[in-house]
């Protein structure tokens, strides 16, 4: 439930009676046609003049402080502990495309191999399909023979 006033609140009653009588008169208020453009803020830390740029002593104290932490030496540590993790980053990527190439020839040897069993087996399969039909025109030939043979050369049951 969006937008609900909790129960006993002034919003849940509405306005008072004697609002009620001053919101009727008062004339609706129109947008202004013309408003002026708001700037962005350059830097939202930094106060700002009405043209939204920051006053000269505000850009003087940062960079002062930006000067003190420079030459402090933090900044080249840090610098030197984000070269070290790019580079840890950067070997563990080459470790990964490196392991990926040879999976993806092995999975290529295997799919070449499964495709040659593949194979073997369909032209098996039609060897055994056309034997079949051998056997079995040769079986429909000499119906009238005394004995008629099963596949592995066994009488053939009735």
């Amino acid at each position: 439930m969006r937008g609900a006033a909790a129960p006993g609140s002034n919003a849940a009653r509405g306005p008072e009676p004697g609002e009620r009588e001053k919101m009727a008169s008062a004339p609706p208020q129109t947008p202004n046609p013309n408003p002026k453009p708001q700037t962005p803020a350059l830097c939202p830390v930094i106060p700002q003049d009405s043209a939204g740029f920051p006053p000269v002593e505000e850009v003087e104290e940062l960079s002062q402080e930006l000067l003190r932490e420079l030459s402090s030496g933090c900044t080249e540590e840090l610098l030197r502990r984000g070269l070290e993790c790019r580079q840890r980053l950067d070997q563990r990527l080459l470790e990964a495309q490196s392991r990926a190439r040879g999976l993806a020839r092995d999975l290529s040897q295997a799919e070449a191999g499964l495709s040659r069993r593949l194979q073997r087996a369909q032209a098996e399969a039609q060897r055994l399909q056309g034997r079949r039909l051998q056997l079995e025109r040769g079986a429909a030939a000499g119906a009238g023979g005394p004995e008629r043979r099963g596949f592995f050369g066994a009488p053939r049951l009735p």
